[in-house]
């Protein structure tokens, strides 16, 4: 995930808290995020309760997805919606149904997409093989890790963390995600240090918990 970022950031940046926002700032959370290129960081409703899914292959999908993360979390159905915001189930692939969707835990955002398998299932698919499926495309430490999140640190909280890595290293709003085994939920950010010699510090930041995880010197850019 480091090197990745490192990579990204000359591109997409890091994101401002001048805007303000967030649990502890002054303006919209959403303008914060509105600089991240792709998908949008907030979605109309129009697929809440996966209402969108469109044939009885993704409706069936869906229902088992969502039976399949309760389950993992140990949410309840109505701690899951406040939790998870379903922007949309893609069929455009013969291969996939996609699920995306939005993590919103107070301010903190973080974008996600399961990728159903349904390429080489029977025609129709079996119950049996929907959830063969959706085990394979689900992250167990993802749902694991949300359901065992009470609440997240406060935004000046997670940047007072950053700034005990180093002064000025901002909040990347674009990149929170959760980690692989741990299911933590991290969010990066990233400062020049000396241009001339690529330098960088980078620093991630455990957002339930408002702690460094690790501040470690980085090349800005990998030529």
């Amino acid at each position: 995930m480091a090197s990745w970022f490192t990579l990204g950031f000359v591109a997409l940046g890091c994101g401002s808290s001048g805007d303000g926002g967030g649990g502890g700032g002054s303006g919209s959370t959403a303008v914060l995020y509105a600089p991240c290129s792709g998908t949008p960081f907030t979605n109309d409703g129009s697929c809440a309760g996966g209402v969108c899914a469109s044939g009885d292959v993704a409706v069936k999908v869906f229902a088992a997805w969502r039976s399949k993360v309760l389950s993992l979390s140990g949410l309840s159905e109505q701690e899951l919606d406040k939790r998870v915001s379903v922007s949309a189930i893609d069929t455009s692939s013969a291969s996939f149904v996609e699920i995306k969707y939005i993590v919103v835990l107070d301010w903190a955002r973080s974008r996600q997409v399961d990728s159903v398998g349904i390429s080489g299932l029977s025609s129709p698919p079996t119950d049996a093989e929907i959830e063969k499926a959706v085990k394979l495309a689900v992250e167990v430490a993802e749902w694991t890790g949300l359901g065992g999140i009470a609440s997240v640190a406060s935004e000046v909280n997670v940047q007072a963390a950053f700034d005990g890595c180093g002064s000025d290293i901002p909040i990347d709003w674009c990149h929170i995600d959760f980690m692989n085994v741990t299911g933590t939920l991290n969010v990066w950010g990233i400062k020049e240090v000396n241009a001339a010699n690529n330098d960088c510090l980078q620093a991630t930041v455990d957002v339930a918990k408002g702690v460094v995880v690790d501040c470690i010197p980085v090349p800005c850019a990998v030529n």
